[in-house]
């Protein structure tokens, strides 16, 4: 399995690399909870309706712990926090919701070390990849 990837060309004024390439991730679809319901009844004992009632509780679970300001650690795949974008306040004291301008969700990815060897002092050399995409290939459209 690759992922698709289309070239596409810098057009930002002023930059450096203005006029050059690089590689951008090409999408060709979505995949809705009722496909995966179906996908994960055929590996499982579970019927695909009873999947799609777990994958929406699973949603509202979530909120849920969200809005109790929890983090959510869904194993293999990683962990969904609040976080929040706010004006600054000259005190401590003044800061309070009435500064805050956006909130979102942030994930972040469950993440493995791939070790490569050892550095010269006897530590280790490797990458860190997220577990999702281990083993990732790409192929031009």
């Amino acid at each position: 399995m690759s992922i698709k990837i289309i070239p596409k060309q810098v057009v930002i004024p002023k930059c450096r690399s203005t006029g050059k390439w690089y590689a951008r991730a090409q999408h060709i679809g979505t995949v809705s909870t009722e496909q995966l319901a179906e996908e994960l009844s055929h590996s499982s004992s579970v019927t695909q309706a009873d999947l799609v009632a777990v994958l929406y509780s699973l949603a509202v679970a979530i909120r849920q712990h969200l809005l109790l300001s929890e983090k959510v650690h869904l194993e293999g795949l990683g962990t969904l926090k609040v976080v929040v974008k706010s004006h600054v306040a000259e005190r401590q004291e003044d800061v309070n919701d009435k500064l805050i301008y956006s909130y979102r969700v942030l994930f972040n990815p469950d993440k493995t070390f791939c070790l490569t060897g050892t550095s010269e002092k006897g530590g280790r050399k490797g990458f860190y990849t997220q577990k999702l995409i281990e083993g990732i290939k790409a192929d031009k459209i």
